[in-house]
């Protein structure tokens, strides 16, 4: 396996060096993206993965910076815009980013690590949903994108440039963004790869950045071993991505894009469900909720019986709550009632709140115990 990446870098460099020929500095840069797609990623990598270059966005309306390569999931997703040199990508279908360089001096380096850092604020959906009172809203940040730097040479030493970003890290904790960067030839003609390290481990390799993770310098003897070690922490990673990774959001794209601003209207049935729904909610999590939740929801689903034409037992006076079977003496349901309509109407008394009090507490109780409240008419005596 190491001869035949030994074999891909003498390629990979032949043809570099072949492009120094080419008189225009953006062709040149292009040209060498493609050498590193062409003659390595789209041999070596599973035909699942897609590559391309451009923008990465989010569906909060982020974009990163231009991306030299882009491992993406192609099959399964669209490309959210295609264009012939360049495509905007779904944050959710991108896996990896690696950004190439002819050399490497101190400002490519910052350049690198400024494009990985605009990776890093991008968002991605997660499958943990969060319930408010009002709406069911999906969680990002979910997995993330890996990015990788390419160098073919560079002037600078190894361990100046390990050093360097060491450095840019400390001072911005979340400008470190990059798995490994490989440079396939520094100031002394040495190849070899940068990466982390798990601090708790310290020979442990680290795919996964961290602003505490150290940095550390993985000599190798020839190229095709600095290319390989590079190969397979991109693989590494790019299972991680594709197993932790979900589909997009694609109707919080579309309102991102100005979808969410032409008309909606929901019928009064669909409007009733929803208010139903988030006033059971409020109850089932009533020691999470404030007084006024709590009383608002519970008068809100007892008043849907006057609504409906439904008999409510809040009005019997031989009605009784019970927690399980478990039935409760005082406050009666008729109390409750009673109270929670003159604490809509503001005018509640001193035995008004005395009650509601004791009925949060009783409401209260029943959701940290995940139990139930009923309320059973009693038999009366013939």
């Amino acid at each position: 396996m190491i001869k035949e990446f030994e074999s891909i870098a003498k390629k990979i460099q032949a043809d570099f060096e072949r492009t120094k020929n080419l008189p225009h500095q953006g062709v040149k840069g292009a040209t060498r993206e493609q050498i590193v797609a062409i003659n390595f990623l789209n041999e070596y990598l599973p035909k699942k993965y897609s590559i391309g270059s451009g923008l990465i966005t989010d569906a909060e309306g982020k974009f990163s910076k231009q991306q030299d390569l882009v491992i993406y999931d192609g099959f399964n997703f669209p490309i959210l815009q295609n264009f012939d040199q360049s495509k905007v990508f779904f944050a959710e279908q991108v896996y990896a980013a690696i950004e190439v360089k002819s050399g490497l001096p101190y400002g490519e380096i910052t350049d690198v690590m400024d494009k990985a850092a605009s990776i890093g604020t991008l968002s991605r959906a997660n499958v943990y949903q969060k319930y408010s009172t009002s709406e069911i809203t999906e969680t990002i940040n979910g997995s993330p994108i890996f990015v990788f730097g390419f160098a073919y040479e560079s002037q600078l030493l190894l361990n100046k440039i390990r050093d360097y970003i060491q450095k840019k890290v400390r001072k911005s904790a979340s400008h470190w963004n990059i798995s490994a960067l490989v440079v396939l030839s520094d100031g002394e003609g040495k190849s070899g790869v940068i990466t982390n390290l798990d601090p708790n481990e310290i020979n442990m390799l680290k795919i996964m950045p961290s602003s505490d993770s150290p940095l550390a310098t993985v000599r190798t003897r020839t190229q095709g071993e600095a290319l390989f070690t590079f190969y397979l922490q991109l693989m590494q990673a790019l299972k991680i991505a594709e197993i932790t990774s979900f589909a997009p959001n694609y109707l919080a794209y579309a309102k991102t894009a100005g979808l969410g601003t032409i008309d909606v209207e929901v019928g009064k049935i669909g409007l009733e469900g929803t208010a139903m729904f988030n006033a059971v909610e409020i109850i089932r999590h009533a020691h999470l909720r404030s007084n006024k939740e709590v009383l608002d929801a519970y008068y809100y689903l007892n008043s849907l019986s006057e609504q409906t034409g439904i008999a409510n037992a809040h009005y019997l006076n031989d009605a009784i709550f019970t927690i399980g079977d478990m039935p409760i003496g005082e406050p009666k349901p008729k109390d409750i009632w009673d109270s929670l309509n003159n604490y809509k109407k503001n005018v509640t008394t001193a035995i008004d709140n005395q009650r509601l009090e004791v009925f949060l507490n009783i409401l209260r109780k029943v959701s940290l115990e995940n139990t139930y409240i009923s309320i059973v008419t009693l038999a009366k005596n013939t």
